[in-house]
């Protein structure tokens, strides 16, 4: 590189963009629907900080995966003529395949929205995105039951991936 700057200074500081842009995100879902639930449930002294460690950690997790993603596809790309063009077909075709997986992967079908199931649409939601984001079932179990150990999880499952990302960069 021409720069100053090392490759791995590069890569740490793009990771980084991405995960102020995803932590604004979070903070956007995830505040919120935090200050709802302590307006309508009973919290401990606890909750609070577990709330904030998770809204700092959460978005660690997809960005490793996406910055992860992103550099397999531009190894790959790298390899030949047009890469610049390869790279972005590559993306474009990982997004259909992504979009056209959650669409046949299912959600909810019609007969759930009877209106006995109304009135469990939290419990379906949240078992939805149990789905889709495994590590939300133990930010859920830290933050409903002041659980130290499903925080413990689920930050040292994120910061695991974080430790694994750099190798693979």
């Amino acid at each position: 590189m021409s720069l100053p700057l090392t490759t791995r200074t590069i890569i740490f500081s793009r990771f980084l963009l991405m995960y102020g842009l995803n932590s604004l995100m979070v903070l956007l879902v995830m505040l919120p629907m935090g200050i709802a639930y302590i307006q309508y449930s009973s919290v401990t002294l606890l909750f609070y900080p577990i709330w904030v460690v998770g809204m700092l950690v959460a978005p660690l997790f997809p960005t490793t995966i996406a910055a992860t993603i992103g550099a397999i596809i531009v190894w790959i790309a790298s390899k030949f003529r047009y890469s610049n063009a390869l790279s972005t077909v590559l993306s474009l075709v990982l997004l259909v395949g992504i979009l056209v997986l959650s669409f046949v992967g299912g959600g909810l079908d019609e007969s759930a929205w009877t209106t006995q199931n109304m009135a469990n649409l939290g419990a379906t939601i949240g078992d939805m995105i149990n789905k889709s984001y495994p590590l939300a079932r133990y930010y859920t179990e830290a933050v409903v039951n002041s659980s130290l150990v499903s925080l413990g999880i689920f930050v040292g499952t994120l910061f695991f991936g974080m430790g694994i990302y750099p190798s693979v960069s």
